[in-house]
Order: C-alpha cells, then structure tokens, then sequence
C-alpha cells in the first residue's frame, strides 16, 4: 500500500500536466460536452430515453473501467432512468454542496440511501456508483476505482465509499489551502486559475482535478518527482500574472 499523503496544489498540478499531455481524459471530455444530455440526466431525467443513457452513460461507464454486460444494457438503462427520476431533487446542487462546504455529517443518511439505491442494480458496483454520481453533480462527487480504493487503506465497497468522500474533502480543503499559500495569483478561485492556465477544453471541478492525482499515484501508480514541491518558483512565474 502506498504511504497516504494529502497532496497540495502543487501535486495536483503535476497529475493534471501529466494526464492532459497524455490526452487520457478523452472519452470524460467527450460526455461532458453533451451538453443537452447532462441537463437532461441532472435536471429533467423524464425526458431522458434509454437510448441515451446506453448511448453516453454506459457507453462512457465501460470506457473507464466498468464492466456492464452489453446485453444487459437494456434493463439497466431503465433501472437507471427510474433512480433518477426518484432522485432527481437529492443530489445536493445547492452552491454550497461543492466538495470543500458539503456537510457529511448532516447528510451521511442522505448520501447513504442514494448509494445503497444505486448498488441495488444489477451490475452497478462501487466503481460505477462513484463515476455515476460525479456526472451527475461534478463540484461534489469524486470518483475511484479498486486501486485507489487500496491504496488509500478503503474497502472498494458502497460503505467505505462516504469515508472516502470525506477523506477526499481533506484532500480539496489542503489543495485550496496551499494553493492560496504558495501562489500569489490575483485569481483566488483555483478552479478557474487551472482550468485557464492549463488551457483544458472541458472546465474542470476540484473533484476532477482530485481524481487526477488519484488516478496517476494509485491507479497508475505514478511518482511524483522527489524534487517536485521546491517548484513552486517556477510555477508561479509561468501560470501567475
């Protein structure tokens, strides 16, 4: 198991180059820029087909690391329009549900309900509830798959999910912190500063940007340079005005 770390601003930036240089956030770009879609699936899933919930949903689900049968897509689109219109008022778009502000605490029973409703479809796992969940509300959810899981000492299981999101907010609120520390950038909102200084096309959440690191140290098993966190000169001479 990796020794766990609380990555700063700095380790953020070092997964999110890597990844865009990489080009392998492609088929996550490409769902997000279904712009008629994703209003639909979070605002008004009535209207949505199952046709397009196989079509952009599974399709992308299977895409990165989901292993929905395809002849079971059918069944399970549907079962996934009927949670969303159950939910559709439950998935904490408030403002002041983002990754740094939610709540845990007030609406762990909330969160476990949602969670609990989605692992009951068949072939719907913890990988796919976390992917899922993002999607629909991408300032909050994070997502994981079994090595991060591992390697941040969870059960890649519906349960230890909510510990994970709570770990993760430790994570944003770190980030945030020493991105305010060791930056002197008149832009303080870091989503925006790194989504314009790194030139990405699909605007990216914190939790995104989490997922990043995530996803290179564990899931890849990527290590960050030795000499990294003495950079930080450096990066603000090329990203702060």
């Amino acid at each position: 198991m990796h020794q766990k770390k609380i990555p700063t601003f700095l380790d953020i930036c070092w997964a999110v180059i890597i990844r865009k240089i990489l080009d392998w956030n492609k088929d996550y770009d490409e769902l997000m820029e279904e712009k008629e879609f994703l209003e639909k699936l979070r605002k008004k899933p009535e209207r949505l087909s199952i046709e397009e919930i196989e079509e952009h949903l599974l399709k992308f689900l299977n895409k990165w690391g989901c292993r929905i049968t395809k002849e079971k897509h059918d069944i399970v689109a549907q079962k996934l329009k009927k949670f969303f219109n159950e939910y559709k008022n439950e998935f904490f778009f408030r403002e002041e549900n983002d990754i740094l502000t939610f709540d845990f605490g007030k609406y762990k029973e909330k969160l476990a309900k949602i969670i609990e409703k989605l692992n009951a479809i068949d072939e719907i796992g913890p990988t796919a509830i976390s992917k899922i969940l993002h999607i629909i509300n991408p300032h909050l959810f994070v997502m994981w798959d079994m090595k991060i899981a591992k390697g941040l000492g969870f059960e890649h299981s519906k349960e230890d999910y909510i510990k994970f999101l709570q770990e993760m907010q430790k994570y944003a609120k770190n980030i945030d912190k020493t991105y305010r520390m060791k930056t002197q950038c008149s832009e303080k909102n870091i989503e925006i500063f790194l989504n314009k200084k790194l030139g990405l096309k699909i605007r990216y959440t914190l939790t995104k940007f989490i997922d990043e690191y995530n996803w290179i140290r564990y899931t890849k098993e990527g290590k960050l340079p030795t000499e990294w966190n003495k950079a930080e000169e450096l990066l603000r001479e090329l990203y702060c005005e």
